[in-house]
């Protein structure tokens, strides 16, 4: 019973900055319009990544360095309508699904970044390769 006596302190205090301070602990605003309908599914370059195609999804973007290297653990921001989500891409492929339209999009891995400007088609999948620099 000791060793936990010494936690008291922090879980005290952890209570009170929420009681204090809700809006810190509340989750960021969700999306609203286009950015609540996106849906996302990341995948790597192993063998069942490659042969994979969600259905239904519109767009495969791919990260890759100048190089032509793939890139992993991609911040990628998407912008419309003056809003933004962000979303995490654990592997190099990141497959997109939503209201189709123009979007911006940024993506951020190990200190390099691109931007593009890209549109959701109606129908079918576009390919979009963003080389971070």
């Amino acid at each position: 019973m000791r060793r936990w006596s010494r936690f008291f302190p922090i879980l005290a205090a952890t209570a009170l900055c929420l009681a204090l301070f809700p809006e810190t602990a509340s989750a960021a605003p969700s999306p609203e319009g286009a950015l609540a309908s996106l849906q996302f599914q990341t995948g790597g370059v192993g063998h069942e990544n490659r042969r994979m195609k969600p259905a239904g999804y519109q767009a495969k973007f791919i990260f890759v360095n100048t190089k032509g290297e793939y890139f992993a653990d991609v911040r990628v921001t998407f912008h419309k309508d003056g809003e933004k989500r962000l979303v995490q891409s654990a592997g190099p492929w990141l497959w997109v699904k939503g209201e189709p339209g123009r979007y911006r999009i940024e993506a951020r891995s190990s200190g390099a970044a691109a931007q593009r400007r890209i549109t959701l088609p109606a129908r079918r999948m576009a390919i979009v390769v963003f080389r971070l620099k």
